[in-house]
């Protein structure tokens, strides 16, 4: 009985409450760290004793190992797309990407920004210097294409892509505002895009030819361009158009009545107003429209 009441008080020993039946000098080393613990802990919460108190230190060790996970799931986890840069490309970009449902990666220096970016993605982090340690430990590594959209800073530009391709990204396009900028990443293994300048020639075809509703030049010679279609072809079907034969065009996508269809049989019936989809020569697609309009 006395040796269990022994027990009973010594386990108290470890607060500033009860008795010491054993001296502290005969303590070990391990006993002493241990007793310094339980002190630092305390109590539990409405109790008088003092410490940070045991659910404070509940939270204390769930939010460290939250972060352990969080990092391990950032360094390991496959993401589809990182967008490094948050200028008005970037951040379009980004956004875009994700209101589609894709899984972003988004890395920016400046705080506002990534706040803001948050709205549609939580994969947001601020890095201050783009050096290689920086973006691996952002888990840029584990994207299947890294788009760099610093276009402004070139030398930051060239670096960043550089440190991306080394750690061996399977796909990095880089943005550039200039010829030189756009040949060096290039020289290095990126994707060049020149938003800017590929914008400006999809608007100069959509003011030179005002019936195509919308135009995208693929390479020096190809294009996709939409057109909607006059009584010209009306109640013809896409063998009698013969578009292939006589403009060397293959249509891609015709939308009617709001409904797209890329299922292109000889028996689909044209109609006015139909809008039609079609790919080739550019030289072929104004034949095409000066037919459809003249």
């Amino acid at each position: 009985m006395l040796h269990g009441l022994e027990h009973f008080f010594f386990s108290t020993s470890a607060r500033t409450a009860g008795f010491s039946t054993y001296h502290l000098s005969t303590f070990t080393n391990t006993g002493l760290f241990i007793l310094i613990i339980l002190m630092f802990i305390g109590a539990s919460p409405g109790s008088t004793g003092g410490g940070i108190k045991t659910t404070t230190t509940f939270v204390l060790f769930k939010s460290a190992y939250s972060m352990s996970t969080n990092r391990n799931c950032k360094q390991n986890a496959i993401i589809e797309f990182g967008v490094i840069g948050l200028g008005r490309f970037g951040f379009a970009l980004a956004s875009t990407l994700a209101e589609a449902g894709r899984e972003v990666l988004v890395l920016d220096n400046n705080e506002n920004k990534i706040r803001q970016i948050r709205s549609y993605t939580d994969n947001a982090f601020v890095v201050g210097e783009l050096t290689k340690e920086a973006l691996e430990e952002a888990g840029v590594g584990n994207c299947d294409t890294v788009i760099v959209c610093i276009g402004e800073k070139v030398d930051t530009s060239i670096l960043t892509t550089l440190n991306v391709i080394s750690m061996g990204v399977p796909r990095v396009i880089a943005k550039a505002l200039s010829p030189e900028q756009g040949l060096i990443l290039e020289k290095i293994g990126a994707e060049v895009i020149y938003p800017e300048h590929d914008m400006a020639i999809h608007l100069a075809h959509m003011l030179l030819s005002s019936r195509v509703m919308d135009f995208i030049s693929l390479n020096d010679n190809i294009s996709i361009a939409e057109l909607k279609l006059t009584s010209k072809l009306a109640g013809q079907s896409v063998l009698k158009a013969d578009l292939r034969r006589k403009f060397k065009l293959n249509i891609i996508a015709i939308v009617h009545n709001n409904k797209t269809t890329t299922d292109i049989t000889p028996e689909l019936i044209l109609d006015e107003n139909d809008v039609i989809v079609v790919v080739g020569n550019e030289e072929d697609i104004k034949r095409f429209e000066h037919y459809i309009f003249k």
